[in-house]
């Protein structure tokens, strides 16, 4: 199975924050943050201090660390992932991956 990132744009990351409910103060984990787009409006609402973003590509990590100073952004691969999200569990009040793609194979 193939797939290409959300296109994130102002529009398309403000309705999925309105979607999910986002609110200041909470901890937000971007799993699959890609270049940064909806990682830039979580830091926005929440803060920056407050958003762990993550992504398995250094080319969009290196993007995401560009387009939004001040965020935590890690690299991890699939394996990565799942430990980073077993050890998050109850740090963050809300994990919504508005795109993922899983292969097979």
């Amino acid at each position: 199975m193939t797939g290409t990132p959300a296109a994130y744009g102002p529009e398309l990351s403000a309705a999925f924050v309105r979607f999910v409910g986002i609110e200041p103060e909470m901890r937000v984990l971007d799993v699959g943050c890609g270049p940064g787009a909806l990682t830039k409006r979580l830091a926005h609402i929440v803060g920056g201090d407050r958003v762990l973003a993550v992504d398995p590509s250094e080319a969009y990590v290196d993007a995401c660390r560009q387009r939004v100073p001040g965020v935590a952004v890690r690299a991890a691969l699939r394996e990565e992932f799942r430990r980073r999200l077993a050890v998050s569990e109850g740090r963050f009040r809300l994990d919504a991956r508005a795109w993922a793609v899983r292969g097979h194979g």
